[in-house]
């Protein structure tokens, strides 16, 4: 009892005041302005409630989500439509939505809306601050199928600044610092970048009305996300998310229609120095997504990729000067517990090999197919999904065309294994994925791949687009492996997650017979460590 009056007196209440607001359910907080909710942790209020009115949805990580959410079907007659917490986070940051802050009626709270849609000057200037902090202890056995043991942590912080000016201009920044610690291997390109900015932009909005609006942006850097991160994705995965550059934007929010019309260049990632565009590549395109009809999603879309003669850059492993048009439809939809997505992308275009002056055509295609069920009366209402992804290969030295499909700047951690092992080209690979609700709390993914190559005489690439393996006499055969993976991710409070993941891949005769030491055919493990958090 002295703890809790000593707590009270030093937040500036009265005991009485603390007593009464306490019966208020849509309150987490006590009532001053310096609480923030920490003063009452218990199971029934407090900041570490969760899926009560007084706290917003959870976000789940980007990486462990199969589909998007469909647009939801309308109630019933006669049924009255459950209320359903806001998730403010998105994917990206400059979408986060804290709209709800703006109603005094709103049952929902969170910890740290004191910091979302800071009005002055009236309501003519409005401000958001947030951020995140993420850390990753991750132990590597041959991830890399070199060989060697790699035990290390990633850690990354990001923060942006938000402000609207009069609901009709816009400045956004966002910032990031990654960093790791000692590995035994050389890291990767994108596991260190001391100090960048992730966006960097204005936008004007420029038509509104009831059902959406136009704007237009335009700025140093921007990130990229569209459809279910196939082809274009900010790669949360990576301590240091992917951006673009020179980046003017213009789109169409609406309640039928999204409309993406974008032009930009690649960032080149540099540890300690400001990123770099690379002016040596043009990544621009169109996207089209259809809403309109409950339970469904309909994407078309046209994406470019131009690069110069003398790039060296190597993307997908490819260098020099080459130009990869990609004409791609995506369809995805529910009905009574059943899901269904396909996607179906083709690519046109022409390649010029280093040194070599000659031009080859490009023909190249993926198809992925994925239908499941969601058995909504079992326990742990268990989803279960079967996956067919196909990516097209180069059928040899001497085919005379290009057709290794490439797969420009996806979320491969998302689709093809959590070991990294294998990009979404040249690859075909059956899946099948099982996710278990664990209450409100956690989620249990299971997820079994099997990999073969698509042409023997091709590559096996990571899912960064590095060249990992290759016969280019098709003597090794096309069996890389099966990977099995299980993820646990459990969400402390709305704004907390811990996320557990282990991976094994069993080695396939082709990695075996492209092995260069005893140690680089044997099996591939892997074992993560993540906490997030978001404010």
């Amino acid at each position: 009892m002295t703890a809790r009056l000593t707590l009270i007196a030093l937040i500036g209440i009265a005991p009485g005041t603390l007593a009464q607001e306490s019966t208020e359910p849509a309150r987490a907080a006590c009532g001053s302005p310096f609480c923030f909710g920490w003063c009452v942790i218990s199971a029934e209020r407090g900041p570490f409630r969760l899926g009560q009115p007084d706290q917003v949805g959870v976000a789940p990580p980007g990486w462990t989500i199969v589909v998007p959410p469909l647009p939801p079907a309308p109630p019933k007659p006669g049924e009255t439509p459950k209320p359903v917490p806001p998730v403010p986070w998105k994917p990206l940051f400059f979408d986060n939505d804290f709209l709800y802050v703006d109603n005094p009626e709103s049952p929902y709270r969170n910890t740290f809306d004191f910091l979302k849609r800071r009005q002055t000057l009236g309501d003519n200037v409005v401000t958001s601050f947030g951020g995140e902090f993420r850390w990753q202890g991750r132990g590597e056995d041959n991830r890399r199928l070199t060989g060697e043991q790699n035990n290390f942590n990633l850690f990354r912080e990001r923060l942006y600044l938000d402000t609207w000016f009069n609901d009709r201009f816009r400045l956004y920044g966002e910032v990031h610092f990654a960093d790791a610690s000692r590995q035994t291997v050389p890291p990767i390109f994108s596991d260190l970048d001391h100090g960048d900015t992730n966006n960097l932009f204005g936008e004007l909005k420029l038509y509104e009305a009831v059902d959406g609006w136009w704007s237009f942006r335009y700025g140093w850097k921007e990130e990229l996300l569209f459809g279910n991160q196939r082809m274009v994705s900010p790669l949360d995965w990576a301590n240091v998310r992917r951006t673009f550059a020179l980046v003017p934007h213009l789109f169409h929010r609406g309640k039928n229609w999204n409309v993406d019309l974008f032009w930009s260049r690649p960032n080149i990632i540099l540890a300690r120095q400001f990123n770099q565009p690379n002016y040596d590549q043009q990544f621009f395109g169109s996207y089209l997504t259809y809403k309109g009809t409950p339970n469904r999603l309909y994407d078309v879309y046209y994406l470019g990729l131009l690069s110069d003669r003398d790039n060296v850059v190597p993307l997908n492993g490819e260098v020099g000067a080459y130009q990869v048009h990609t004409l791609g439809i995506r369809y995805q939809g529910a009905q009574n517990n059943w899901l269904w997505e396909g996607e179906v992308a083709y690519q046109f275009g022409g390649s010029t090999p280093p040194g070599t002056g000659q031009h080859i055509s490009r023909s190249a295609g993926m198809v992925t197919t994925g239908f499941g069920r969601k058995f909504a009366r079992l326990p742990f209402t268990p989803e279960l999904w079967f996956y067919y992804d196909y990516a097209s290969g180069n059928r040899g030295p001497d085919a005379g065309s290009f057709n290794r499909f490439n797969q420009l700047f996806p979320l491969g951690h998302k689709y093809l294994g959590y070991m990294d092992a294998v990009a979404r080209q040249n690859i075909l690979s059956p899946n099948v994925n099982l996710k278990l609700f664990l209450g409100k709390r956690a989620e249990l993914l299971f997820w079994y791949y099997n990999f073969q190559l698509a042409s023997a005489r091709d590559g096996l690439f990571t899912a960064g687009g590095a060249l990992e393996r290759i016969d280019p006499t098709g003597r090794a055969g096309r069996d890389v492996g099966n990977e099995f993976d299980i993820v646990l991710t459990v969400f402390q409070n709305p704004n907390t997650e811990w996320q557990f993941g282990l991976a094994h891949l069993w080695a396939g005769s082709f990695i075996q017979r492209t092995a260069a030491t005893p140690a680089q055919a044997e099996d591939s493990n892997f074992f993560y460590t993540q906490f997030t958090v978001r404010f």
